[in-house]
């Protein structure tokens, strides 16, 4: 919900400009917000640090993104923004999973499928519409695009989440 919401969103309101890191700034921190919520509302304890984690990270990755990009003067902020707004949000779960969960190293993998099956969502819709890959579109087809690619990304994480978490309360074991 929040990948979608934030996506959605922020593919709206930020433009072709900024629109990419902007939109991924605002899904990582809805849904890292989101999941760190029903992490603590199924008790378990770290879900506050998973919260501050996920949207530490993604800030992070959003300043990070429009700094190379503006450093390099040729790589516009969508391509140099996505890889650190997910990358960095990434590793930084993952460093809250791995003292929590059995098998914490599917987390990344399971995010990048999400991330690659969204997209590709996005571009079999933007095809359907006669928008060319690469070319500015129709904003409201960015709005749907985006929550689309949310979807997807919410979706799966989401399964590999509650799948790595077992039953509830064994995710507050360590690992053996």
């Amino acid at each position: 919900m929040g990948w979608a919401v934030g996506w959605g969103v922020g593919s709206g309101l930020a433009g072709e400009t900024f629109g990419g890191p902007v939109s991924a700034g605002v899904g990582g921190a809805v849904a890292g917000l989101a999941q760190g919520a029903l992490l603590a509302r199924f008790r378990y304890p770290w879900g506050s640090i998973w919260a501050l984690v996920s949207t530490g990270s993604v800030l992070v990755g959003v300043a990070v993104g429009l700094a190379v990009s503006g450093a390099s003067g040729r790589l516009s902020p969508g391509v140099a923004g996505i890889p650190a707004v997910i990358l960095l949000p990434v590793a930084g779960q993952w460093w809250v999973l791995r003292k929590r969960v059995e098998r914490a190293g599917w987390w990344p993998i399971a995010v990048l499928a999400s991330v690659v099956a969204g997209g590709a969502a996005v571009s079999a819709v933007r095809l359907g519409a006669g928008v060319p890959l690469g070319a500015s579109g129709d904003p409201v087809l960015g709005i749907i695009g985006g929550a689309l690619l949310g979807g997807v990304q919410g979706a799966v994480n989401g399964a590999v989440l509650l799948r790595l978490l077992g039953q509830p309360g064994t995710g507050d074991r360590p690992r053996s």
